[in-house]
């Protein structure tokens, strides 16, 4: 499974059983993005902040992990392959 597919279906599981019944995952969710998201990462952990928050900072928290695998490795140029 990929990463884009894991993090849609966390989303989805998030958005029917609450951000209370996934508060591990996202706390591990939360230490991958603190260095590039940290108020995210913050409300993430944080299970006192309300479910619309944490679900928004979740969305946050998969743009960010979906940015980091979509960077150009060393062979890519700006506008794509290098010759």
């Amino acid at each position: 499974m990929n990463t884009a597919r894991s993090l849609a279906e966390l989303g989805e599981r998030v958005a029917t059983d609450g951000p209370a019944a996934h508060h591990l995952l996202l706390a591990h969710l939360a230490a991958l993005v603190a260095d590039t998201a940290p108020g995210a990462a913050s409300a993430l952990q944080d299970p006192a902040t309300p479910a619309v928050v944490r679900q928004r900072a979740l969305a946050v928290a998969s743009a960010v992990l979906l940015r980091r695998t979509a960077v150009p490795t060393s062979t890519d140029s700006f506008f794509g392959r290098a010759a």
